[in-house]
């Protein structure tokens, strides 16, 4: 799997990102080519984010300001969780696409929906969690 950083993406994070992408890289799924690193310089509610691009097969991995501000331990927590969501994300994409025949307005699309997420959330934590500490 390829890394790669945007221009703007400023070098203090790529270079705290880039040990913990290369340490957890073999969680990638095989399909995933590459990892592109964004900077995110706006106010935001998230640490990270990882945007699957499934057809191009790759993801883009945004870091908000506040990531620097965690402690190196949290960081490499963090990055595992994003990696992690390249497992789960599809599995979440699946059942979403499984609902699209209710109509958005039926209150049950927008329950299971939400389900969905939360569960999927939980158990992308759930195995970061048990990749990051397996040795500790």
């Amino acid at each position: 799997m390829k890394i790669a950083f945007q221009p703007d993406c400023p070098k203090d994070v790529a270079e705290s990102v880039r040990p913990h992408l290369e340490e957890f890289s073999y969680l990638c799924p095989l399909w995933m080519q590459r990892v592109e690193v964004g900077y995110w310089y706006g106010e935001t509610e998230f640490t990270l984010q990882m945007n699957l691009n499934t057809n191009y097969r790759e993801a883009l991995l945004k870091v908000a300001p506040k990531y620097l501000q965690e402690s190196p331990e949290r960081r490499r927590e963090l990055i595992c969780h994003e990696i992690v969501h390249c497992l789960t994300i599809p599995l979440k994409q699946v059942a979403l696409e499984g609902f699209e025949d209710l109509k958005a307005e039926d209150p049950a699309y927008s329950i299971l929906c939400r389900k969905v997420d939360d569960v999927m959330e939980r158990v992308t934590q759930d195995f970061a969690y048990s990749i990051a500490y397996r040795n500790a």
